[in-house]
């Protein structure tokens, strides 16, 4: 992942390749992770988001997951659960 901030504020020289600035390179979700390993995952990266790929053998990037949504729909979904187990509509 490349973070454009970061991009604008350093010079580059014309010759720095261009894998030098990214970020999270071995961090990546697949979308078959769940909930507890995507958490685990962004922790250990100390990132705020990263790269969804295909899969761990091809990584084509399919999408982006950021920790504040995945902290979001972790949410909805135990609230829903709340819900349909004390009978609420």
């Amino acid at each position: 992942m490349l973070i454009v901030a970061e991009l604008h504020s350093d010079p580059f020289d014309g010759e720095t390749p261009v894998l030098a600035p990214a970020k999270f390179r071995h961090a990546v979700l697949v979308p078959t992770m769940n909930v507890q390993s995507t958490a685990e995952t962004i922790q250990r990266a100390v990132a705020e988001e990263l790269a969804v790929v295909e899969n761990f053998d091809n990584p084509a990037v399919v999408g982006l997951l950021t920790e504040g949504h995945l902290i979001r729909r972790y949410a909805e979904e135990l609230d829903k659960a709340r819900r349909d187990l004390s009978g609420e509509d």
